[in-house]
């Protein structure tokens, strides 16, 4: 019989993201990480999560990834089985153009974070799925936990956080995915799920298309923030 690990719901912050408390029992018993930053921890969900009626989700040990171990009892939970939809709100909310999906994305933040939203809005306009813009919402949100640098806009739909150039985005609308830059880490060789190619020294890049690779491009995007010390 699997174990189930619950956490009270603070707030939801997009579809299959969600803002939880009361996790310091559930999170010792998940596998440790050597990553410790910041107050909150940071879990991803190989399976969507049921919402329980006192206001807790529940999933399976077994289903749980620790990412980041905070120094708080908060942790953002993620579920990557999927966008989360039918969870807490049901399962036929009608689908809304682009834009207006990154406008509910951007309100729906806990805080507006330097870049993140207009980040959003750009991928609104240049008509982004609405599961890319759920896609790069939680990695931007994930991303946060362990950086506050700017995402600054650059050239041909591409993001740079700043000060620290840790992480490139372009929005490639063409394809309907987001390619990634970070810098080479030995982590890398460990992240089945990406396509990692050269790009300019010392970074890689790989492509961001699916919730299932949302837990090796953070450790990728952590190891290379780590590179700066």
């Amino acid at each position: 019989m699997q174990m189930v690990l619950r956490a009270k719901v603070l707030r939801e912050l997009g579809e299959g993201v969600w803002q939880t408390a009361d996790g310091g029992r559930a999170l010792a018993m998940l596998e440790r990480t050597n990553a410790a930053l910041g107050h909150r921890s940071i879990v991803a969900l190989t399976k969507s999560p049921r919402l329980a009626d006192d206001g807790h989700i529940e999933f399976y040990l077994d289903d749980a990834v620790l990412l980041n171990r905070g120094s708080g009892d908060e942790a953002l939970v993620i579920s990557v089985a999927g966008t989360g939809r039918g969870i807490l709100r049901g399962s036929n909310e009608p689908e809304r153009d682009s834009v207006a999906r990154a406008e509910a994305i951007i309100q729906s933040e806990e805080a507006a974070r330097i870049g993140d939203a207009e980040f959003l809005k750009a991928c609104g306009k240049l008509q982004m799925p609405s599961s890319a813009l759920t896609l790069a919402q939680t990695f931007l949100t994930s991303v946060r936990e362990f950086s506050d640098d700017a995402l600054v806009e650059g050239n041909a739909r591409k993001w740079v956080t700043k000060p620290r150039n840790f992480l490139a985005i372009t929005i490639q609308n063409r394809k309907k995915n987001f390619a990634v830059s970070v810098k080479t880490t030995p982590t890398l060789s460990n992240l089945r799920s990406l396509d990692v190619r050269s790009d300019r020294h010392p970074y890689v890049r790989f492509w961001l298309e699916s919730e299932n690779q949302i837990i090796d491009a953070l450790r990728a995007t952590r190891a290379s923030f780590e590179t700066f010390g």
